[in-house]
């Protein structure tokens, strides 16, 4: 996944596509993935295609199947991984520095959808051995963690744009030059009102407890530090913003994800027809298996 966006939230410790819903459809994908590597022999060579923190691979390894692991994301800068886990940073996905015939398996889970997928599958189709395997997770565009997150982004985007409490925050924070002020309490009252503004959100009022937070200790300090963090929660807002954009770009409906298949078949790749990954009758995300 590409852009300052991406860099910052892996090495920050990001943990995927969904901030507050991860724990809901962990298990799900788990699964799916522990699945897969049953189905590789010991010492099968893996190549996780935009990993990421390393997730998928952290399920393949958890199988016992002492499997080969290596993670690829075009961020410029990945998290630590685990031992027996290899991950590189700044490569992308549609060019691969790894020889041909290389790896038993490709994986991907909420990666192949934010590239170029027709340049993907030619790689694919290359550094794969012959007969082997790749399993693809694709967002679906009418799942719960689009909507997830397409909730999550209007809530954030209030926060910062609508609320008014971020230039009023700076305006505080000047006003402290020639004076020491107290916080208002009208900063605390925002909290509360973001909560009941997005009940099923917690973004908004994450934001603006981050404000608050900020003028209570900004206080006693020079205004220019406040400022300062004040900007910083605006720009990780920003951030956030633009990777709740891009999901909501990538994630595909039935013909987008048919035309992902065709484009795996003509690179020379055998995909099965995509299935639906289902939890609670709701689809979570597509499901790309096959071989070259």
């Amino acid at each position: 996944m590409t852009g300052t966006h991406w860099d910052r939230y892996w090495i920050q410790g990001g943990g995927g596509c969904l901030p507050d819903a991860d724990r809901a459809f962990g298990p799900v994908l788990e699964t799916l993935w522990r699945d897969f590597g049953a189905q590789l022999p010991p010492g099968a060579r893996v190549l996780d295609l935009a990993t990421g923190n390393g997730v998928v691979l952290r399920m393949l390894a958890a199988g016992g199947r002492r499997l080969d692991l290596t993670g690829i994301d075009s961020a410029g800068t990945l998290p630590k991984p685990p031992p027996g886990i290899a991950l590189r940073a700044g490569v992308a996905m549609e060019k691969l520095p790894f020889r041909d015939r290389q790896f038993d398996a490709l994986t991907s889970q909420f990666g192949i959808e934010y590239g170029d997928t027709a340049a993907i599958a030619r790689e694919a189709v290359r550094v794969l051995k012959p007969g082997g395997r790749f399993r693809f997770v694709v967002h679906h565009a009418d799942g719960p963690i689009v909507a997830h997150n397409r909730a999550r982004r209007e809530a954030i985007a209030w926060a910062r744009d609508e609320s008014g409490v971020l230039p009023r925050a700076r305006q505080l924070a000047r006003a402290r030059l020639g004076a020491r002020l107290p916080t208002p309490a009208s900063f605390r009252v925002a909290v509360e009102d973001a909560r009941a503004r997005f009940p099923g959100q917690s973004a908004a009022a994450e934001f603006q407890a981050a404000i608050l937070q900020t003028l209570d200790m900004g206080a006693s300090r020079p205004p220019a530090e406040t400022l300062e963090v004040l900007a910083e929660i605006e720009r990780r807002a920003g951030e956030e913003i633009g990777r709740l954009d891009a999901l909501a770009g990538a994630a595909q409906d039935e013909d987008g994800v048919r035309t992902i298949v065709g484009q795996l078949y003509a690179a020379g790749l055998d995909p099965d027809e995509a299935t639906i990954v289902i939890d609670a009758g709701v689809p979570l995300a597509w499901r790309l298996d096959g071989t070259a």
